[in-house]
């Protein structure tokens, strides 16, 4: 009574639950909290704190606060609202706070409410770090959901469980068919028991099905320590241990360790540090209200992002739900965007820019004839595009492109896709076929690419995808321009294994469709390829001057591997922003030098697609380039990279210790998972090297 107490708070605000730790000054845990946020982050996290304030005041201590961090799904949000000192992606808090308790672990497993962590270790640094994707199988919610439909609560699993003589066999499956599953089950006479101890086996099932994926369980190493909320449940823990054949650790502060690791790294740096910290302190919070304005329109991009505004009455702002950085100012109390810092080279976007503002002049060889040419910006385009520009400007027609994707052209053009399965980008052409009927263009130009010869050199490395290939049947039946405005579909079918076959096609083309004579139109063409070398010689001297100034600093850079339209920064949802607020430059595969130099013999797919072999060299080139990672985006329903990106991995373990960053991106709004992946990955590539 009577004495003063000053300590670290970590704050791991999760997506179903808010858990606090707090340390003294040398790192033993004094309090922990654990609670459901119901939706609330905030006012939990408030009332969470207040009381643990009072539980001091009640027995005659003062709490002082000498730093305060937070992690986690809310952890920006968190920090803003409180003032927080420190704050870190919650891979890195999770493993610090599990190194602490068994420095020699091999392999950390987190289990949350709605998301897995799971992290390779050797010698204390993070390896390698595997994350669920979309699906959110296997993790606190799924099992306490699906428990909940049979009539047991979360406190009553591990004992129900533990009763079953014959657990049933439910697989890995999502909730939704797991719903189903457990309805037969009990059609087929299981009994509760056994339908609880199937579920906790299907858990772990989950977990080595989809986001490990290994088959052999002693590459986990000896020292596996398991965390999280889940693994509070020991027949969890206990399903776990039969699944791998081994003992696991679980760690002490079990669904805290998030809250932990961050109130340890929070102290680590106010250790260093002579500045006060920045916690608005326990009066402050006591009266701290905010208003929350939700779907406000941000005006300043063309993607009209639809955010969340949380004011609080400190005077702090904070907006989520936008794609980009220009997002997090309020629309309603700043007129513009704050200026930005300048970011690092990102050839993603350069190339975007090169697209729609094109530094140069049309040369004309036939005068001006009225006619006014459509070109959507997809697909195949954003590689071609300045061929196709050239070319139709020097045989007198006026170019007018889609333009830049945003919410409002994916949306008009996602009632035309054919499925509700077919990739984002695929559903994203029939926006910019709207767009280009909207702007009243005489003609729509969407050939139907069946080949292009490989930078490889690969005979057979020459078919499109069929999405690719079937393009000009959709926009011709789907949006119907010429039924609905009169605008003419040009779609010609080209295949060119050569260039002489490409001329050939070309000159025939134009003079059965517009009477152009041959001879013009070869000098047209010659025109088209000066513009379109004068376009990758651009990205490729970007491309060695970055690989030059990586070289130098001995910086880290990504190589964005993907199809050329994964520049559009709304398809790939401004992953190459999020890398440069990192620091981290990014390339792109087609502006490498000497790529088609790099032998790929040894691929095991039959190479088929040109761009597949394209991604393969990069990724080698990659592998043995000290400054460079490999970031691969792949698209929701695409068929063609579930082979490739086993073999980028393999490909690249040969070569190097490196592991590809995959991220599988849709039409969904996902900038918190990807961002906890992208800072996990880089995180983990600089530890990494620091340890070397």
């Amino acid at each position: 009574s009577g004495t003063a107490l000053e300590v670290f708070a970590g704050i791991d605000a999760g997506s179903t639950t808010l858990k606090i730790v707090l340390i003294d000054k040398c790192g033993n845990v004094l309090n922990t909290w654990y609670e459901h946020n119901s939706g609330d982050t905030i006012e939990t996290a408030r009332k969470a704190l207040i009381s643990l304030w009072k539980q001091y005041a009640d027995n005659g201590v003062k709490l002082s606060i000498a730093g305060i961090g937070t992690t986690g799904y809310g952890e920006n949000l968190c920090a803003q609202a409180f003032g927080a000192d420190f704050h870190t992606v919650e891979t890195v808090a999770h493993a610090f706070a599990a190194l602490k308790h068994f420095p020699d672990a091999s392999f950390i497993l987190d289990i949350g409410g709605q998301d897995m962590k799971a992290m390779k270790i050797e010698q204390g640094i993070i390896q390698e770090v595997y994350l669920n994707e979309a699906c959110s199988s296997g993790c606190g919610s799924f099992i306490e959901a699906t428990a909940q439909s049979l009539g047991v609560s979360v406190n009553e699993i591990a004992q129900t469980a533990f009763k079953a003589k014959n657990p049933a066999i439910l697989g890995s499956r999502c909730t939704v068919f797991m719903l189903s599953s457990v309805t037969t089950e009990q059609k087929n006479g299981k009994n509760r028991e056994d339908i609880v101890a199937g579920l906790c086996r299907s858990v772990i099932e989950n977990v080595f099905s989809k986001v490990i994926r290994v088959s052999d369980a002693n590459k986990l190493g000896e020292r596996i320590i398991v965390q999280g909320g889940t693994f509070k449940n020991d027949a969890i823990l206990r399903a776990f241990e039969q699944y791998v054949g081994k003992l696991a650790y679980r760690a002490p502060f079990c669904g805290e360790m998030g809250a932990y690791g961050v109130a340890l790294l929070t102290m680590n740096a106010m250790s260093t540090s002579s500045v006060k910290s920045r916690f608005i302190g326990f009066d402050a919070l006591q009266t701290i209200g905010y208003s929350k304005i939700t779907q406000d329109i941000c005006p300043h991009c063309s993607n009209h992002c639809s955010r969340d505004i949380i004011k609080f009455s400190t005077g702090i702002t904070f907006c989520t739900g936008n794609r980009c950085e220009k997002g997090n100012v309020s629309s309603t109390t700043v007129s513009q965007p704050t200026v930005q810092k300048a970011s690092p080279v990102s050839l993603a976007k350069d190339r975007e820019k090169l697209l729609l503002n094109p530094d140069t002049t049309t040369i004309r060889i036939l005068p001006e004839n009225g006619i006014t040419i459509g070109i959507p910006l997809a697909f195949e385009f954003w590689q071609s595009l300045p061929f196709w520009r050239a070319l139709y400007g020097a045989l007198g027609f006026s170019v007018v492109v889609s333009g830049r994707s945003c919410v409002t052209m994916a949306q008009n053009g996602n009632r035309f896709a054919p499925s509700d399965s077919i990739c984002f980008p695929a559903k994203l052409m029939h926006g910019h076929i709207e767009s280009l009927i909207a702007k009243k263009v005489n003609r729509i130009f969407v050939p139907a690419m069946r080949t292009l010869a490989s930078r490889n050199g690969h005979s057979t490395a020459v078919h499109l995808c069929p999405i690719i290939q079937g393009m000009p049947i959709l926009a011709k039946e789907l949006n119907r321009p010429f039924e609905r405005q009169g605008c003419i579909v040009d779609a010609p079918v080209f295949a060119w294994q050569s260039r002489k076959l490409r001329n050939n096609q070309l000159i025939d083309f134009f003079k059965t469709t517009f009477g152009i004579k041959p001879a013009v139109t070869k000098q047209a063409i010659e025109l088209a390829d000066q513009a379109q070398n004068n376009f990758t010689e651009q990205l490729a001297t970007e491309s060695r001057n970055q690989l030059k100034a990586l070289e130098e600093s001995n910086g880290i850079g990504v190589l964005l591997l993907g199809r050329p339209y994964h520049s559009d920064s709304l398809v790939n949802h401004n992953i190459p922003e999020l890398f440069g607020a990192l620091g981290v430059p990014v390339l792109t595969a087609d502006a490498l030098p000497d790529l088609g130099k790099i032998d790929i013999s040894h691929i095991r797919p039959e190479l088929y697609n040109p761009f597949h072999t394209e991604l393969y060299s990069a990724a080698i080139f990659a592998a043995r380039h000290p400054n460079l990672e490999v970031v691969q985006l792949t698209s929701f329903g695409c068929g063609h990279d579930a082979i490739t990106i086993d073999e980028v991995a393999r490909l690249m373990a040969i070569e190097s210790d490196k592991r590809p960053l995959v991220l599988k991106i849709d039409d969904g709004e996902c900038k918190s998972a990807l961002t906890i992946r992208v800072r996990s990955f880089i995180e983990t590539v600089r530890r990494k090297r620091e340890s070397r």
